[in-house]
């Protein structure tokens, strides 16, 4: 998103490639329009865009760790058993 994106603001723009809105609802969330509220993992800044990582639908920043540059969620097979 711009670095003039801030809490509380909506904004059309692409996640995956596909045309979404998202509002910065609050520290901690971003919400895809219309309801789907993703937890905040990372935020980082560079010179003109703020980088987003957020979670999975229902999980949040605790449900991850990094390994180095690495993200992962920490016990996916709560999520989607013991098959992965």
């Amino acid at each position: 998103m711009p670095l003039a994106f801030k809490i509380g603001d909506t904004q059309d723009c692409r996640i995956n490639g596909k045309p979404e809105r998202l509002t910065w609802r609050d520290e901690d969330t971003l919400v895809i329009e219309p309801d789907d509220a993703r937890k905040i993992v990372s935020l980082s800044r560079d010179r003109r865009l703020i980088h987003f990582v957020c979670a999975a639908a229902g999980l949040t920043a605790s449900d991850y760790a990094w390994d180095g540059p690495i993200l992962y969620e920490k016990e996916p097979e709560k999520r989607f058993g013991n098959d992965i």
